[in-house]
């Protein structure tokens, strides 16, 4: 893909990237499966945010190595690596996925995953789900939203998280491009529309449920599933 590995995608600089919040929970395994596939994907474009995560993931392992060692009890082993297992993305497989989608250039990192078929969500806009092996769903998926088709005026119990592939939308308060990645917490209401230059494909997921406010919103959020 395009700028894969440089951080340009397109001739054009990533403008927007994951908090640092984001990127130390994604580096310490606490960040969600669904959220934690989104970063993946926005790393797969952006080298800031790769080195970023490498100086956060050095520094934790710095301060880990300062502190006394002390014995961890069963229980807390246990739950340390389920933690680990259910937020950490799944290693690179050896055989290809089963299901990938053959219309949409994706990044090499979400070779890892399956994807469930394309389900209609709202006028215009598509979603498959991104599953682990043996089919479990990462709660990140696959949009595709038609060139002005948009998804409803929402908002957020917790936070969203969203990573252009292709094309861009803009969402009242910012425009985003490939690369780009959308982080909005639930003080956030917005409405984001398709760019004219072609569909939208993003990977999404969230913390939380959407809020539609609007009466279309409200018929389609049994099909959005968010």
């Amino acid at each position: 893909m395009t700028g894969e590995d440089k951080g340009i995608v397109n001739g054009r600089q990533v403008l927007h990237h994951p908090s640092d919040e984001t990127l130390l929970a994604y580096a310490a395994g606490r960040l969600e499966v669904g959220p934690a596939v989104v970063t993946q994907s926005h790393l797969a474009f952006c080298s800031h945010c790769r080195e970023r995560l490498r100086v956060f993931a050095a520094a934790g392992g710095a301060l880990l190595d300062a502190l006394p060692p002390t014995e961890m009890s069963d229980a807390a082993l246990i739950e340390t690596q389920a933690r680990a297992d259910a937020a950490a993305p799944p290693p690179p497989r050896s055989r290809p996925a089963r299901r990938q989608p053959a219309d949409v250039d994706l990044p090499s990192v979400l070779g890892a995953y399956d994807f469930g078929r394309w389900r209609w969500l709202g006028p215009g806009v598509k979603a498959r789900h991104i599953l682990l092996p043996g089919h479990r769903f990462t709660g990140a998926r696959l949009l595709r939203i038609a060139p002005g088709s948009k998804i409803p005026e929402h908002g957020h119990t917790g936070t969203e998280f969203t990573q252009v592939i292709h094309g861009s939308f803009s969402d009242g308060h910012q425009d985003y491009r490939p690369g780009d990645f959308c982080e909005a917490d639930s003080a956030l209401d917005h409405e984001p529309v398709a760019g004219p230059e072609g569909d939208c494909i993003c990977v999404a997921a969230i913390e939380g449920s959407m809020r539609f406010s609007g009466v279309i919103g409200r018929l389609m959020q049994p099909f959005v599933g968010f």
